[in-house]
């Protein structure tokens, strides 16, 4: 997400002459909390050069996981889901609500686990949530390493019957992760 705002920010039109961004397949964006305000801007900054929305892919990843666990649909637009800011404070829960409604807080689509990964969110007792609760992200797969190197302190925390306890918090709709805190 840094990399697209610093572009929005420091690409002059000059230095775009002659460039056209049609031609791109997909620009991925996921080491860091994926904001709607920066994807926005970064569309509306380069569409005068062919970029167009449906060319950012979203993703949530780490280098516990070999980095890649989730990603969006190459072709597909990242959705943004607006919540309720006060429910996610209150009750952990991402409660929809229109994009200009009071007290609305953007999240956007960190998309589908890849194949051979699997994903849920997690309450503070490891007990699996519904969709759209917020709770910790906890992952599972071959790719997911096996422990902090001279930390079993670290490791006993983070692989549990399993699963990757990441840290961070998230929801799940329609099948899309979509990060709150890292």
């Amino acid at each position: 997400n840094f990399g697209f705002d610093l572009c929005t920010r420091r690409i002059t039109d000059a230095r775009m002459e002659g460039i056209d961004l049609g031609t791109l397949r997909f620009l991925g964006n996921g080491s860091e909390p994926v904001l709607a305000s920066t994807i926005t801007r970064f569309i509306d900054r380069f569409a005068p050069y062919g970029f167009t929305r449906d060319k950012i892919l979203t993703g949530y990843g780490l280098a516990e996981n070999v980095v890649l666990a989730t990603t969006t649909t190459p072709g597909y637009a990242p959705r943004v889901d607006w919540i309720s800011t006060q429910s996610m404070q209150d009750e952990r829960l991402a409660r929809p609500v229109a994009s200009d409604a009071s007290g609305a807080s953007s999240f956007v689509s960190c998309g589908q686990p890849i194949e051979g990964h699997e994903l849920q969110i997690v309450d503070d007792h490891g007990k699996a949530l519904p969709d759209r609760s917020i709770g910790e992200v906890v992952l599972r797969s071959q790719t997911v390493f096996s422990g902090y190197h001279n930390r079993p302190d670290l490791t006993i925390d983070a692989l549990r019957d399993g699963w990757l306890y990441t840290g961070d918090l998230g929801y799940v709709s329609e099948g899309e992760l979509y990060i709150t805190a890292r």
